[in-house]
């Protein structure tokens, strides 16, 4: 069981005409998960490329690059990452436990 507990609010980007000068461009182009998570990416080796609009996007091949980049991010933190929880069996389980089965990579997802 996959449990995804990504908040709906942020699978959308805003409508300009409720954004102001300053912040238009940045909201209009990037999703709040993505921004919010940026500061911390900064200086890592691991970066999480997770981006939500790819999971609501209904693009095939968008959705499948965010479920990658999820996974990814799961097993680069060794499960610590608030994005994802994988259970087996009513009880919680950490990238050690899975590291043989773990799915293929896409090429360089990229990020709203």
């Amino acid at each position: 069981m996959l449990s995804e507990p990504e908040q709906p609010k942020w699978g959308f980007l805003p409508l300009s005409q409720h954004l102001s000068v300053d912040t238009k461009v940045a909201k209009t182009t990037h999703c709040r998960f993505c921004m919010m998570n940026w500061p911390k990416r900064q200086g890592k080796a691991t970066e999480n490329r997770f981006c939500p609009l790819d999971l609501y996007s209904g693009d095939e091949l968008r959705v499948k690059r965010g479920l990658s980049a999820l996974w990814a991010s799961w097993i680069s933190s060794n499960g610590s990452i608030n994005n994802l929880r994988v259970f087996v069996g009513g009880a919680q389980v950490h990238p050690d436990d899975v590291r043989p089965s773990t799915p293929r990579q896409t090429k360089d997802p990229e990020v709203c």
